[in-house]
């Protein structure tokens, strides 16, 4: 399919060659040494670093050997909270903890770079998402939780959600970030 095509022409002419080889009484088979095979794994990256203090930077380093499916991909962490008595993320959720998220590939080139997610992320997330949605945020931090002091508190952000790269419907290639 070329660029100037959308997916409905793409339908379109699939349907046209369903019916011709209905029509003719036909049957495609496909060439055993042309198939392709598909299977997805789970696969756990971690950062470079056991853990991060305020204003440090979470590093990951992406293998190259496998496709990612960033749109399936989430961000797992555990936070502890280790000032005052209690916190909570108020009208934002642990999305307010990353001021600045950047994607850049291996030579250091920035592909995408967001700066001030936490603000940004605090009004965006209520814009696009029903009330519905909001309720099933605790995952990460969503609804003014109070997290107790010296307490882990586990978070998992789906990655769609920490920049606009990871936003993508297909499988990215794993030597375009790092």
């Amino acid at each position: 399919m070329n660029r100037t095509q959308g997916k409905t022409s793409g339908k379109k002419t699939s349907r046209a060659i369903d019916a011709m080889l209905n029509l003719n009484d036909l049957q495609y088979v496909a060439h055993t040494d042309a198939s392709v095979g598909i299977q997805r794994q789970l696969k756990i990256r971690y950062p470079d670093k056991n853990s991060y203090t305020q204003s440090q930077r979470m590093v990951f380093r992406l293998g190259n050997d496998d496709f990612i499916d960033f749109n399936e991909s989430s961000l797992y962490f555990v936070w502890k909270h280790t000032g005052g008595d209690t916190a909570t993320f108020g009208n934002n959720n642990a999305l307010g903890l990353f001021n600045r998220v950047r994607v850049l590939t291996p030579d250091g080139e920035a592909i995408s770079d967001v700066q001030h997610l936490n603000v940004f992320q605090a009004i965006n997330y209520r814009m696009k998402n029903s009330a519905e949605y909001a309720i099933s945020g605790a995952a990460f931090g969503e609804g003014g939780v109070n997290y107790a002091q010296d307490t882990d508190h586990p978070f998992t952000i789906p990655l769609r959600m920490l920049s606009p790269f990871f936003r993508s419907d297909t499988l990215v290639p794993p030597q375009i970030t790092q």
